[in-house]
Parts: structure tokens; C-alpha cells; sequence
């Protein structure tokens, strides 16, 4: 079995007093794609907050690589961790080459922005300016930008929001490509549920801020703890994709 790269222990966490996350227990492997689901309001997105380091936790512990994940110095989690919002945006002009450049700058490597560029197919959109892309064009600039960074762990909140089909596709067979040659760990809070079960190694269901069921895709999306927390069969959703 791969090594632990981030461990939480009865981590819980709250906005202005207002708990959000309770006494969360998991561990995620170096190397895999875990899926982190649950209907709105579930906690996913503060949970990929806690795992950056972005969240402080009001209880228990975050460690990465057997680190508090405070622990870390700011070039330490720079160097190791990366994520992309649900939302990403610029608010200045930019080309899509200059912002994907940036995380070039910090790693040297213009191989990596290469795959990157290719994996995103940005290459048509490098001179544009990212202040005059469709919302699809931009994630895709954005998820060019946050692969470039090559970091050992990379977090995404609804990665593949207003992608086409045929950019989903090949997003997810880029993103299998990139695990299987870097070594890269993929922690994704996502919606499409017919896309998890052909991406993830492992799902986190979460609901009402805890981490009810963790497992395969079948093991979770075929549970009693899905379809008590979606309020239906995944079946029926998977039927509704076909």
C-alpha cells in the first residue's frame, strides 16, 4: 500500500463559531485520485480548504506527510501543495501563456507547462487574453496553470464545471496520465458523479459536515449512505446521464 500523504484526526472546523466540518477522520494515499462528494453545503469545499492549510482547524489535527500541515513553512506548502477554486479568475489582462508562465517561473520546467498546455488543449488560446475567454476557456486555462505547477498533491473544487463533453474526456484521460507518470495525488470535490466512477480510486461521501462512507466508487455510490444523503438511487441519476 502507498504511503499516507494527508491524515486528519478528529478534525473539525467553523465559520464565525458556525461548525462546518465535525470530528473528520481520514487518510489519503500518495498517489491516487480520491473524490471527495455530498449534496450542497456538505462541507467539501471547506475540506479541500483544511487540506491546504487555506482553513485553520478549530479541532484536531491535519498532517501531511506525518507534519501538522501548520508545521510547514510557506515555501514548504507552495512546493508541495496546489489547488484551484470552484471559481478561479483574473482581474487584470493576462494571456492564457503568461498565466500558466507563472507556474513555469516557480518550477523551471518548461516540459511540464508543455503537457499541461497539451492535456488543457490551451495551445490555440496561449496569446489570447484571459479577460476575453468564455468561462470554459478560462478553467481550462486555470486547470493548464494549476497542472504546471507540478506540485505532489493538487486539489480542485468542481474541476470540470463548464467544460464540453469532449474537454471533460480528455480531461480525464490527461489527468490518469499525469498520475501514472508523476506520482501525482488528485483531491477533487465534484458534482459529476457519472465522471467520478471512471476517475477516482476512492470516494469521500460527506454530509452535514462528516465523512459518512469512504471507499470504491461502487462500494460508496451503490451504499445506503448515498442515497440517504442524495435522497435517491444512483442509478437513477446514472440513468439520467445516459
Amino acid at each position: 500500500m502507498n504511503s499516507v500523504l494527508w491524515k486528519s484526526h478528529n478534525v473539525s472546523a467553523a465559520y464565525e463559531s458556525q461548525p462546518v466540518i465535525s470530528n473528520l477522520n481520514l487518510e489519503i494515499f500518495e498517489g491516487e485520485s480520491f473524490c471527495i462528494i455530498g449534496i450542497n453545503g456538505a462541507g467539501k469545499s471547506t475540506l479541500l480548504k483544511l487540506l491546504l492549510g487555506m482553513l485553520k482547524a478549530s479541532s484536531g489535527v491535519v498532517q501531511w506527510k506525518g507534519r501538522p500541515l501548520s508545521s510547514l513553512t510557506s515555501i514548504e506548502r507552495r512546493e508541495s501543495l496546489s489547488m484551484m477554486e470552484a471559481h478561479p479568475y483574473c482581474t487584470f489582462p493576462m494571456t492564457v501563456r503568461e498565466l500558466i508562465e507563472m507556474s513555469v517561473f516557480a518550477t523551471g520546467n518548461s516540459k511540464i507547462m508543455a503537457r499541461a498546455i497539451e492535456i488543457t488543449s490551451v495551445e490555440p488560446l496561449l496569446e489570447k487574453n484571459i479577460l476575453e475567454l468564455s468561462s470554459g476557456e478560462v478553467r481550462r486555462a486555470f486547470i493548464a496553470h494549476l497542472l504546471a505547477q507540478n506540485t505532489k498533491g493538487i486539489l480542485a473544487d468542481e474541476l470540470f464545471t463548464n467544460l464540453d463533453w469532449a474537454y471533460k474526456l480528455q480531461l480525464l484521460k490527461g489527468l490518469s496520465e499525469w498520475k501514472r507518470d508523476f506520482g501525482t495525488t488528485f483531491v477533487f470535490a465534484i458534482h459529476e458523479l457519472d465522471l467520478v466512477q471512471n476517475f477516482a480510486d476512492r470516494i469521500g461521501l460527506m454530509h452535514q459536515g462528516r465523512m459518512v462512507k469512504v471507499g470504491s466508487p461502487p462500494d460508496v455510490l451503490h451504499s445506503k449512505e448515498f442515497q440517504n444523503s442524495f435522497g435517491v438511487d444512483f442509478r437513477i441519476i446514472n440513468a439520467g446521464h445516459n
